[in-house]
């Protein structure tokens, strides 16, 4: 229960720094250490329509409608840590993989919008700029 509170408050948190503008970097999660290594570049992909949608994108990451709503964002590394923590709780995300917490080459607002309640996202591609966190 004390953690299901938790939950609710960060991301409380999380949907009222968004609206007051208070975000001065838009963050990420990610499992891009092979794509890091080799040095590629890094993209996190925006809203994709369901007709688009490459089979690659797993089906629990896709709205009912089919389409993709893109990369889930944060305002700061303290949300990201959270939201990885909810979805792999939740299972949503395969606690085999190295999730770490990446910076985006985005501006909050511009480059992001609210699909659903405490849910933001990328409008389009975006680079992956650094990893900024190793571990939650």
């Amino acid at each position: 229960m004390k953690f299901f509170l938790f939950q609710i408050v960060t991301m409380g948190l999380m949907s009222f720094n968004a609206w007051a503008g208070d975000c001065s970097q838009v963050y990420t999660i990610g499992a891009y250490d092979e794509a890091f290594e080799s040095h590629a570049v890094v993209s996190k992909l925006g809203a994709i329509p369901a007709s688009e949608v490459p089979p690659a994108i797993p089906p629990s990451f896709l709205e009912n409608d089919g389409s993709y709503g893109g990369g889930e964002v944060t305002c700061s590394i303290a949300e990201a840590c959270q939201l990885l923590k909810t979805q792999l709780a939740s299972g949503l995300l395969d606690s085999k993989e190295n999730w770490h917490i990446y910076l985006l080459e985005a501006v909050w607002g511009k480059d992001t919008y609210l699909l659903h309640p405490n849910d933001y996202r990328l409008k389009h591609p975006v680079k992956v700029v650094a990893l900024v966190k190793n571990d939650c």
